[in-house]
């Protein structure tokens, strides 16, 4: 016997009669980050990836854009699918890619130059995002200069 599926229809809670398309949308964009962000989180961004020598913190960020921390924090993840801690990471793991391929500075310069608290701590965010640590990409990754 074969069984035959019917498609679910939009109102899925019979009980109650909600629409709940509005739910789904928005948990749809939640998933997928845009290709364009408000003013706001478009300057933060910048400011992140331009920044130099600097610590970050929400509250420096927050006030950059004239909004509080947490709506800020809230706002970044809505938009960008990840939150700000991630985001900063993630743009600061880059930068050590960079430097450990083409740079011969220590392990200890690049994380006192990325502002880590330590290279210990600098060490176990790179794993956590690369899977391996910044002497295994340096030596994976080394660029010969003539």
């Amino acid at each position: 016997m074969t069984k035959v599926f019917f498609p679910l229809p939009h109102t899925l809670d019979l009980r109650i009669g909600k629409d709940c398309s509005h739910t789904l949308r928005v948990a749809e964009a939640k998933k997928t980050p845009k290709n364009y962000y408000s003013p706001a989180i478009s300057r933060v961004i910048d400011y992140i990836y331009h920044e130099k020598n600097k610590t970050l913190t929400l509250n420096q960020l927050a006030s950059l854009v004239n909004l509080t921390p947490k709506y800020l924090s809230a706002l970044f993840h809505i938009e960008t699918g990840q939150t700000l801690t991630v985001f900063i990471h993630k743009v600061l793991i880059e930068k050590a890619k960079n430097l450990l391929a083409h740079s011969d500075y220590s392990l200890g310069e690049i994380s006192t130059y990325l502002n880590f608290s330590s290279q210990s701590y600098f060490i176990s965010i790179f794993k956590r995002y690369t899977g391996i640590t910044p002497g295994q990409y340096r030596k994976l990754h080394r660029q010969i200069s003539w």
